[in-house]
């Protein structure tokens, strides 16, 4: 690879992007949404490259730059040459990561990017933050929306939440166009964590009939869309989207859809939600109860009407490409 020393910063006018072949670097493509997008973007007209830790199998149009440990480069010039748009899918999320991990891969490596995207001219940047940022819950009156303050409950949402502060502090004083996203939980082919232990036990005997709960995803259809949406709109400067698939469900309901699109029955007998968190607090499950029984609503109409755009796959769509 040759290196090139850093271009000065470019502030031309956002507009002209428009006008010609953008460059769109993606990294973390072998993550589960990096991967996505790129297979998303493989028919665009936009001239793509991918910072991957190993060699994918995606379409010759696809530059990748092979880089097996973010944390430790030094020089992004020759990445970023003639880049003009960033979207940083890399990071940490495992539950298993310390705090210092988080911080370290989450907000510092996040910063480092941003500030050689100002060195090298790139006009945006698009991170891939979390609906964690804000917290973990809702109450059925109030559902995180663009005004909610933010209240992160563990080390990755805290991590999210700083390494965003971070980057507008930067952007304020650059000229760098930033665009945050915050999902919840994203699923599609190739998940794994929560959704794939819930999709592999739908089919069982399951105490959950009773759970009414009201929880938002987002199909990693959607969430691709939107990310490609917020590449090249011009409202999408110095904004923070939430995303969702624009319906919440019941754990109830996503386990009768997981089993229906696998063209199997549901059983599920009703256990009052007050005796399943009881008995998984009693386990030393109070977080895990909170996830699986809690409300986590997101209104997205501030995404919606700021970037003319509606989540296009239902859970139904996107758990039928699964092909399960």
């Amino acid at each position: 690879m040759v290196r090139v020393k850093a271009q000065g910063g470019r502030c031309s006018n956002y507009e002209t992007l428009v006008h010609k072949i953008m460059k769109v670097l993606i990294t973390g493509g072998n993550g589960f949404v990096g991967s996505a997008l790129l297979q998303h973007l493989s028919q665009s007209s936009l001239e793509v490259s991918s910072i991957c830790r190993r060699d994918i199998d995606d379409p010759q149009s696809i530059e990748q730059h092979i880089v097996e440990d973010l944390t430790v480069l030094d020089d992004w010039s020759a990445l970023l040459q003639s880049v003009d748009v960033v979207v940083h899918c890399a990071g940490v999320a495992h539950a298993a990561a310390s705090e210092a991990e988080f911080n370290a891969i989450n907000v510092e490596l996040t910063l480092r990017l941003a500030k050689a995207c100002v060195e090298a001219g790139v006009k945006r940047f698009v991170f891939l933050s979390s609906l964690k940022a804000l917290g973990e819950t809702t109450s059925t009156a109030q559902p995180f929306n663009s005004e909610t303050s933010a209240k992160p409950q563990d080390a990755y949402g805290r991590s999210k939440l700083q390494a965003e502060q971070k980057l507008y502090q930067l952007a304020e004083c650059n000229c760098l166009e930033l665009v945050i996203i915050r999902p919840p939980l994203v699923y599609g082919p190739g998940v794994k964590a929560n959704f794939q232990r819930l999709l592999q036990l739908s089919n069982w005997p399951l105490p959950f009939a009773a759970i009414k709960n009201r929880r938002d995803m987002v199909s990693v259809y959607n969430l691709c869309d939107l990310i490609v949406r917020c590449i090249d709109h011009p409202a999408a400067k110095n904004q923070t989207f939430l995303v969702s698939d624009g319906k919440a469900y019941s754990l109830a309901n996503l386990l009768r859809a997981m089993s229906a699109a696998q063209g199997k029955r549901s059983w599920l007998w009703p256990v009052p939600a007050p005796w399943l968190r009881a008995c998984l607090k009693l386990l030393g499950r109070a977080d895990f109860a909170q996830r699986l029984l809690g409300d986590l609503e997101v209104d997205i109409s501030h995404t919606v009407k700021t970037l003319d755009w509606k989540p296009q796959y239902t859970l139904e769509d996107t758990l039928r490409k699964m092909r399960i």
